[in-house]
């Protein structure tokens, strides 16, 4: 189920900023608007690849900042034990942000396009910590399918609470996620067009009838 929060205005102008250079930023996170991509799930829309920020640039610090302060602010008094990264591209978020909000990361690998498994380390340190509450970080939320795939190795290694963390989500809701009851949020939550395949290209709104070039999945 989606959460909704009050933010401090703080931080609502620290996540207006990040908003703005999503869309605006020369290394086009979004898509531009002559292009769009299958997602993998087949559904097609312009794609919010935050790969494109590079590690260590002043747009990468910018987000971690306005993600740590918001998980710190949501989870004032409820820190988590643990950030979970969605491979690939969120690891690099578990871990950069985890000494800020005073907890551990932990990594997954990619087993293939749809599914994430905990490594062996991060499946040590859960037996070792015997963690609680787990805080699963991701960068675009849009059915939550590959989230949701390591959700039941969390329960089944005996993490009682699960929530989720994106920086934005893209659906006004996330049908894996709920199928599996657990609470998500975002920084951002703005649904963006997003279609099934037959209808991208047979409703006069859709990407592939107006002719916006179409990048498959995978490439």
């Amino acid at each position: 189920m989606s959460v909704k929060r009050l933010y401090s205005s703080l931080l609502e102008s620290e996540i207006g900023n990040l908003r703005e250079r999503i869309l605006n930023d020369p290394v086009q996170v979004l898509d531009p608007p002559d292009q769009h991509h299958e997602f993998a799930n087949g559904d097609h829309g312009r794609k919010l690849d935050f790969d494109k920020i590079t590690t260590g640039s002043d747009f990468f610090w910018q987000w971690v900042s306005a993600y740590t302060n918001w998980v710190n602010e949501v989870y004032r008094g409820q820190r988590p034990d643990v950030l979970v990264g969605v491979a690939n591209g969120a690891n690099r978020l578990a871990t950069t942000m985890s000494a800020s909000v005073g907890t551990v990361a932990l990594e997954t690998y990619k087993k293939d396009k749809k599914t994430v498994g905990l490594n062996n380390m991060a499946r040590i340190a859960i037996d070792e910590l015997n963690p609680r509450f787990a805080l699963i970080i991701e960068d675009v939320g849009t059915t939550g399918g590959t989230t949701s795939t390591v959700v039941p190795q969390l329960r089944e290694m005996g993490v009682e609470r699960i929530e989720v963390a994106h920086t934005w989500i893209r659906k006004p809701g996330l049908i894996e996620l709920n199928r599996l009851d657990v609470p998500y949020s975002a920084m951002i939550h703005e649904p963006l067009p997003t279609f099934a395949e037959s209808e991208c290209h047979t409703l006069t709104n859709g990407f592939c009838n107006q002719g916006v070039i179409l990048i498959p999945h995978g490439q």
